[in-house]
């Protein structure tokens, strides 16, 4: 890394990986960052090897990996060095439905971050989500598990009328479908699938 940090001038320093070369020695070295489920909620893990002057974690959430949020706050070793292997970990019970991405970030006590790379994990909706509600000539749909072959939808307007309909032959749990030009108004979009029959109320603008 160029990033250099002089005197007690906080910095930020971004690792692509958990090696550094022995000529740069990070307040921490971290040996893993891992998420799993844990009754559907996802559970992050990290190790430390060792500890140096580390003042505490900050686990970070986004739903976009743009704009991160602290989630947790854990206190490191604090002043001084430990060769001790410490091992944290913390569930999200809040996680956002559809991809979700957290990342590591190390304070030093003098201020100096490192940021560790992101992992996602993708935690189903408890129910199918279509959105947005007002939308212009595309769905998106969030499914709780993937559709099958033969589940179905459909585009009514507000006669009951059915403007279009399709198959989900697409397996993935999150899909989006294009209408192309419609009128402007209220429309109903009708899914039949495993769930049953499912319809949501849209405006189209």
């Amino acid at each position: 890394s160029n990033n250099t940090c002089f005197g007690n001038t906080p910095s930020t320093l971004k690792i692509d990986d958990f090696w550094v070369g022995a000529n740069f020695k990070l307040p921490i070295q971290l040996s893993s960052f891992d998420i799993s489920r844990q009754n559907g909620k996802p559970n992050i893990t990290w190790t430390s090897l060792s500890e140096q002057n580390n003042h505490y974690y900050s686990l970070e959430r986004s739903s976009d990996n743009k704009t991160f949020t602290e989630i947790k706050r854990v206190s490191g070793f604090g002043p001084g060095t430990t060769d001790k292997k410490a091992e944290y970990f913390h569930t999200d019970q809040r996680p956002v439905p559809g991809i979700n991405y957290y990342r590591l970030r190390q304070v030093d006590l003098d201020g100096t971050e490192t940021i560790y790379p992101v992992k996602s994990i993708f935690i189903a909706p408890e129910k199918t989500m279509v959105f947005p509600t007002m939308f212009n000539s595309s769905l998106s749909i969030l499914f709780t598990d993937p559709p099958s072959p033969n589940d179905k939808w459909q585009l009514l307007n507000t006669n009951g009328q059915i403007i279009t309909r399709g198959q989900f032959t697409d397996k993935n749990v999150q899909q989006e479908i294009h209408f192309g030009d419609l009128i402007p108004g209220v429309y109903s979009f009708l899914i039949n699938g495993k769930e049953g029959k499912q319809v949501f109320k849209l405006i189209k603008n």
